[in-house]
């Protein structure tokens, strides 16, 4: 079902006003102004915090309003096998012929709706409404792996096992590389995705209690660096131990790991970015730029949208990779924060016009191929108005809770679209 949501520009004009009460205006582009636009989920605990104890009750309705409480998704749809906990990226009215039918199965489950519930139906209202689904707009999604990588500067391809060795986890990969959102296989591949992420806190299918992943902020970043520019992957096959895997011999994705399917593949790095395989020590990242035509994405814009809790405590693991000179580091001097990185990336033209430094080395597009980064939180704090700031937004948007969760989303989509 496709839903109309509302926001305005400015996220304090959003914040007053419930999300089904307001409108948003959307221009489309052609191919030469598409705009790219990069999600990545703090995976942390503190998604798993209640919005509703109940998923059932009509309460949590009111809460939430009509077009979120619709678009939840809390169960899988096994067919004849029936329901189980978690979902599995559809909404879960399209299960059931009423909402009343779908609320006895939440209660006989025991269904509650965690902030992470209300993140993916926030999402979905956003980047299926009509207007974003027909405007050009490119979406992705990147996620941190786990950290158990041990020892300094352990990271890269270089900790990837050989033979029978076991490998570790470190830094963050593309869940999902950048698609047409109109394209429903593409959008319908996204929501799998997103929606087989595990909720942090809970036993992930019999593996044990997943308490979720760091966020590792500046190599989301250098990750990101990496696949826009199409080279080497870093970190993005260091996923050994990630989502609890117990079988340090197999990577996410991988036949044999412990993660069963269909999890397995949907939380595996998605393999449309990689280009070659064979050696994972010699992956490249197939970059967006290097799809279709140069004149495709000629003065195209690029976006990053971050939503994070708290604060941020690992990331450091590549922090000679990042100083290591252009164009495969990005030439940062001393021990680089995330605000060097996020600066850096908003500077850096990471597609050069023809003639400019690098061009021919790095795709080679005209126009300014920057990257301009939102930021929305549980909290507001000057650490992250400052990475907001060196991102090119002045400042970090508060996530709410609730509705106002799709109004922050669709503040941003407003500004992103209408830029």
């Amino acid at each position: 079902m496709k839903w109309f949501i509302a926001g305005f520009v400015l996220l304090a004009v959003a914040m007053s006003l419930r999300a089904d009460d307001v409108e948003i205006y959307y221009s489309t582009f052609g191919g030469s102004s598409k705009p790219l636009v990069m999600l990545t989920l703090d995976l942390r605990s503190n998604l798993g915090s209640n919005e509703c104890s109940s998923a059932a009750d009509l309460s949590c309705q009111t809460k939430l309003g009509d077009k979120l409480y619709t678009q939840l998704d809390l169960l899988t749809d096994n067919s004849l096998a029936g329901f189980s906990a978690g979902g599995d990226g559809l909404a879960d009215l399209a299960s059931f012929g009423s909402i009343t039918e779908l609320r006895s199965e939440w209660n006989s489950q025991g269904a509650r709706v965690t902030l992470f519930d209300v993140l993916r139906a926030a999402i979905r209202i956003v980047v299926t409404s009509d207007p974003v689904v027909g405007s050009g707009l490119r979406l992705g999604l990147m996620v941190a792996h786990d950290d158990t990588c041990t020892g300094n500067g352990a990271a890269g391809p270089g900790e990837i096992p050989t033979g029978t060795g076991v490998g570790c986890s470190n830094g963050a990969y593309v869940l999902k590389g950048f698609f047409d959102v109109n394209d429903t296989d593409e959008l319908d591949d996204f929501f799998a995705r997103l929606g087989r992420l595990p909720q942090p806190g809970t036993n992930f299918q019999g593996l044990g209690l997943w308490s979720g992943h760091p966020y590792q902020l500046k190599e989301i970043y250098f990750e990101f660096y990496r696949y826009l520019t199409g080279q080497n992957v870093y970190n993005g096959w260091l996923g050994y131990e990630s989502f609890e895997s117990g079988n340090k011999r197999k990577n996410l994705g991988a036949t044999g790991n412990d993660i069963p399917e269909p999890w397995n593949t949907q939380l595996a790095p998605d393999p449309d970015v990689i280009i070659n395989s064979g050696d994972p020590t010699l992956l490249d990242y197939q970059s967006p730029f290097e799809t279709g035509s140069a004149d495709d994405w000629a003065c195209s814009r690029v976006f990053m949208v971050n939503t994070l809790f708290g604060t941020v405590n690992a990331g450091d693991d590549s922090d000679n990779a990042i100083q290591s000179n252009r164009p495969g580091g990005l030439g940062l001097g001393g021990k680089p924060s995330e605000d060097d990185l996020i600066a850096a990336l908003k500077a850096i033209d990471l597609a050069p016009n023809s003639g400019e430094e690098f061009a021919g080395v790095l795709p080679t597009i005209e126009g300014d191929q920057s990257v301009t980064s939102y930021f929305l939180a549980d909290t507001a704090n000057k650490t992250q108005d400052d990475w907001a700031l060196a991102g090119g937004t002045d400042n970090a948007l508060l996530l709410g809770s609730g509705a106002d969760i799709a109004a922050a989303f669709a503040s941003i989509f407003n500004s992103i679209i209408t830029e």
